[in-house]
């Protein structure tokens, strides 16, 4: 079964309608628009995290738009520190409850070459293993559309259900849905 066939109607319908407004956000964020643009564009506040504000022009941003326009359960996060495996940190967005780290590229073959030092198995980045503590405790679950990258590490079915969903299919990691319910993870 497809991740899509485990949604309500009201959201599979709601998806089926905003399917086209997602690929418009993300081929604008390819061709390095916005749907916000200027240097005044406003910073929204974040719902948990210290206050920390997100470019609303962000694909970040857009894609928790999303979500919440799909009545999927989200909150915007902090920025996080992922420069240990990354050129960047990442923006934080709670899907279900679980945090799922988005990262941000200038361009869709930066990202793709971002995503190729990622392990088929998501346990290493650039040959470095990742930790088995922490937030990367859990099966890690990698997902890449143009020039976003986001990682999860657990094993919430909702989660995986949502991220497959909105973003597509996972590129490195667990690959797999658990078998019943919300197994372990975040």
């Amino acid at each position: 079964m497809h991740s899509n066939e485990r949604l309500s109607n009201r959201s599979r319908s709601r998806l089926g309608m905003l399917h086209t407004s997602l690929l418009l956000i993300f081929s604008l964020g390819l061709a390095g628009c916005s749907l916000v643009c200027g240097e005044d564009r406003p910073v929204a506040e974040t719902e948990y995290g210290g206050g920390d504000g997100v470019d609303v022009g962000s694909l970040t941003y857009q894609t928790f738009a999303l979500f919440q326009s799909l009545d999927i359960p989200s909150e915007l996060g902090p920025e996080v520190e992922t420069t240990e495996y990354f050129d960047r940190n990442a923006r934080e967005i709670k899907v279900h409850g679980s945090p799922v780290f988005f990262l941000e590229y200038g361009s869709e073959e930066e990202s793709a070459e971002v995503a190729a030092t990622i392990a088929q198995d998501g346990r290493s980045i650039g040959g470095k293993k990742l930790p088995t503590s922490g937030i990367m405790a859990g099966t890690p679950h990698f997902y890449r559309s143009g020039k976003v990258i986001a990682f999860y590490f657990g094993d919430r079915r909702q989660t995986l259900e949502a991220l497959g969903s909105v973003i597509g299919e996972e590129f490195a990691g667990g690959g797999q849905l658990p078998e019943s319910g919300e197994s372990g993870g975040a």
